[in-house]
């Protein structure tokens, strides 16, 4: 399939492997039900078990409703799925910058994978202050 070619950013998985030892982490993909099986295989090849904690808890959702998933943050590029998830007041609606999704604002902004970690590790530092 297309997605399964693209290749992964750079940082993905260095910055997951460190997320994964100090936060819960679930991967929220809207992948069709006619795919989730390919996606879930790559996924396995991409974050094995043995190294990644939620992959060994199966923390996985397939789902098009990202805002029904009560999580604290939310990285995606969609706008659809940022509007949605930051309207349902579950948490912090993070996007991912890419052109077709810079209409959006008042929301954070990561261009990249380590930009996101900074803004985590930024965050649970002001919430050990509180």
């Amino acid at each position: 399939t297309f997605y399964a070619d693209l290749p992964l950013m750079d940082g993905a998985v260095e910055v997951m492997d460190r997320l994964d030892k100090s936060h819960e982490l679930v991967l929220i993909s809207d992948t069709p039900i006619i795919g989730m099986v390919n996606r879930t295989r790559q996924l396995e090849r991409i974050f094995p078990a043995e190294q990644f904690r939620f992959m060994r808890a199966k923390n996985i959702i397939y789902t098009a409703r990202k805002d029904l998933v009560a999580v604290d943050v939310l990285l995606d590029d969609k706008p659809e799925n940022i509007e949605s998830f930051q309207e349902s007041g579950h948490g912090l609606a993070v996007i991912f910058d890419w052109a077709y999704n810079r209409h959006l604002q008042n929301y954070p902004r990561v261009k990249n994978w380590w930009e996101f970690e900074q803004l985590l590790a930024s965050r649970d530092r002001i919430s050990s202050l509180a």
